[in-house]
């Protein structure tokens, strides 16, 4: 895989980007994914922008191949469920005849930004020709499975919002929300699988010092459609985590995931989520 870009300025308010995206594969052959991008500043705190791009993903190794399988708990298992799939695991079996998925990106959005301060909303539409999707096989010899397959048509579209607040000289308050309007299988009309209706990522950092900075986050997941009538209700955990610098070249960091140690085997969702875990690193700079 290889990329080109190039940003051209128009006039001093606006630019235009074009780029290009290669992907070699000695199965699928070679594909190439162009992309265009406007900006545009009515405003020098205000930043219009919008774009389109083609997209391609070629199944991975795993995916494409006839003896590879894995277990899961999953959403992928829920696919399952018109056959009597109920709860607990199942196995994803590779499937050799799938086809590369290749999209048509389209998306459209305003930003501002003043003294710490930003705030945008962006608009996306993706068309998609071969999406790969999970597909219901049935129960062998006492296991459920699952295969990927190709899905002809599908879209998904919706919004995306992201902010910034300072609440200090040393707090940020940030966020990341995505809400979807729709994320359909148009060939059988159905809801394509694990896409919550609302997800979103929140978070404040803590600059203690010069040295040493936390962060205390919150993971949401909106309640979604599974197959037919079956729901996945939602969910938020939340993490904290903390750096410490102790030379220019050693940083020691730390945390907790999932901090209230949240049990997601209630039910209430079929998404794997381990409970409380502590966690401890370094990094190093050369």
């Amino acid at each position: 895989m290889s990329g080109l870009d190039n940003e051209l300025f128009l006039l001093d308010n606006l630019s235009l980007t074009l780029g290009n995206r290669f992907d070699h594969s000695e199965k699928y052959g070679n594909h190439n994914s162009p992309r265009a991008y406007v900006v545009y500043h009515p405003h020098p705190d205000w930043a219009v922008r919008g774009g389109v791009s083609k997209g391609f993903r070629a199944p991975s190794l795993k995916e494409g191949s006839a003896g590879a399988a894995t277990e899961s708990r999953g959403r992928g298992c829920g696919s399952l469920r018109p056959l009597g799939y109920v709860t607990g695991s199942c196995w994803m079996a590779g499937n050799p005849n799938l086809m590369p998925e290749t999209s048509t990106n389209k998306e459209i959005g305003v930003a501002f930004e003043h003294d710490g301060w930003e705030a945008g909303l962006t608009y996306f539409h993706t068309d998609f020709t071969d999406k790969i999707e999970y597909g219901p096989l049935g129960q062998y010899q006492g296991r459920w499975w699952t295969m990927l397959e190709n899905v002809d048509k599908a879209r998904t579209r919706g919004w995306e919002g992201t902010t910034r607040v300072p609440l200090g000289d040393s707090v940020t308050w940030r966020t990341n929300a995505t809400y979807m309007l729709e994320s359909r299988n148009l060939s059988t009309g159905e809801d394509l699988i694990s896409s919550p209706k609302l997800s979103a990522f929140s978070a404040l950092d803590w600059q203690i010092n010069d040295r040493l900075s936390t962060e205390l986050s919150a993971q949401h997941v909106g309640k979604q459609r599974g197959m037919g009538n079956d729901f996945v209700q939602s969910y938020t955990t939340y993490d904290l985590t903390a750096n410490l610098a102790v030379t220019k070249w050693l940083t020691l960091n730390g945390g907790v995931q999932n901090l209230m140690d949240k049990d997601l085997r209630d039910g209430s969702t079929n998404f794997y989520v381990p409970g409380r875990a502590f966690f401890a690193g370094a990094t190093t700079y050369f």
